[in-house]
């Protein structure tokens, strides 16, 4: 099962699907926290699906590891972008990637970061 390291347990993508939230988006800045595995009955598990299922209306989580400092300056950015149009997070997401891409030339530098979910209403 996907899951997230907590302190001194692991929230599984399973746990999360049990879990109600009232979130309008969620945001895991941590590495990898967008893969999904397709499980032999064609469904697709991972924590993106769980934060759903759970409530959460969108999210941003990221398909690979990225270096910290590229993650950093992302955060930065798309939070600052979302300060100004708290409505908008895919644009704050594709304005921070392309910021990214000004300094770093490799797509695994400034692509990693995506949202997923319904932006209405968020």
């Amino acid at each position: 099962f996907s899951s997230l390291q907590m302190t001194d347990s692991r929230l599984t993508a399973f746990d999360l699907h049990r879990l109600r939230f009232v979130a309008d988006l969620a945001v895991l800045s941590g590495c990898a926290t967008g893969l999904n595995q397709i499980t032999a009955a064609d469904e697709m598990l991972g924590i993106a699906r769980g934060l759903l299922a759970g409530g959460v209306r969108a999210s941003v989580l990221s398909l690979w590891d990225v270096r910290d400092e590229c993650a950093a300056r992302f955060m930065g950015n798309f939070y600052r972008l979302l300060k100004d149009a708290p409505k908008a997070p895919a644009e704050a997401v594709r304005k921070a990637s392309l910021d990214l891409r000004t300094t770093y030339e490799s797509v695994r530098d400034w692509a990693a970061f995506y949202l997923v979910g319904a932006e209405k209403n968020v």
